[in-house]
């Protein structure tokens, strides 16, 4: 699957890169149990602590009932808690 340069050399496609940089990621974050998804939400909520879930959902541009499935798994796994207050 070799794409091509701009000097006529053979290398790997954008594509090719993408999905071997997806890898790599989701390798690294095997020894912690986390997905690539999960890891950005933990991320946003380092940055942004006072955050709720619509804002994150937001950020991250995934739907709203997609990421609460993430929340609720991480809740699960004990690395984030819900504050249910309003």
């Amino acid at each position: 699957m070799g794409g091509t340069t701009r000097k006529g050399q053979k290398g790997p496609t954008l594509l090719e890169l993408v999905l071997q940089l997806e890898g790599d990621i989701r390798r690294r974050l095997e020894p912690i149990r986390v997905t690539p998804l999960q890891a950005g939400v933990l991320l946003f909520l380092c940055r942004h602590t006072e955050a709720r879930v619509t804002d994150i959902a937001a950020a991250l541009g995934v739907r709203l009932s997609t990421l609460s499935g993430v929340v609720t798994t991480l809740a699960r796994k004990r690395l984030v808690s819900l504050n249910q207050s309003q």
